[in-house]
């Protein structure tokens, strides 16, 4: 699977299939609504981060700092976390809990690792090279020639109401549901 992601568009490709969607980058709609904040406004937004262990919109659901660790000869911060597997709300010890710890590096406020342990078995992510000031080619962020690529609007529209949900609890302090209207599919078993 190739992962794209764009300041405008996310594909998401699946190289042996030669197919692919695309829906639109969910983070455009949340950077657009804070742009439209008060200083005041913003100032809230922040504390309302901190307060749920969020450092950035781009690195969502850390969970509290517990330390610092090098990797990599980078100084990163160290994140642990605990959340019910269906909320995605922080949680208690029990079996639908997922844990996760991530060391993000302070300075370029990227993860360099992570660790997510759950019911369904665990996970662990690690940087093994970091290249800096290098040239990245303009084709590395292009579809590859040969897929088929489909803009999915109902994952776009979910992704887009998802992340506008996000920033509203950042933004009030209180939660906002999640309100698409699907397209009516019929199947026919064949």
């Amino acid at each position: 699977t190739l992962y794209i992601s764009t300041p405008e568009y996310i594909y998401m490709i699946d190289l042996i299939e030669k197919k692919g969607i695309k829906i639109d980058n969910p983070r455009k709609y949340a950077k657009s609504a804070y742009s439209d904040l008060s200083d005041k406004e913003k100032n809230l937004f922040h504390e309302r981060m901190d307060k749920r262990g969020v450092v950035s919109l781009d690195l969502p659901g850390l969970g509290k700092e517990v330390g610092e660790e090098t990797l990599l000869g980078r100084k990163c911060d160290v994140y642990e976390s605990a959340e019910n597997r269906e909320s995605g709300e922080p949680a208690a010890d029990s079996a639908d809990t997922i844990y996760s710890r991530n060391w993000v590096w302070d300075k370029a406020n990227i993860r360099l690792k992570t660790i997510k342990q759950g019911p369904g078995g665990s996970t662990e992510l690690t940087a093994v090279k970091i290249e800096e000031n290098i040239e990245i080619p303009e084709e590395r962020f292009q579809v590859p020639a040969g897929i088929e690529v489909k803009y999915d609007e109902t994952k776009s529209e979910y992704a887009k109401q998802e992340e506008l949900s996000k920033f509203h609890l950042f933004l009030t302090g209180n939660p906002k549901p999640i309100k698409i209207k699907l397209k009516k599919e019929v199947l026919n078993p064949g």
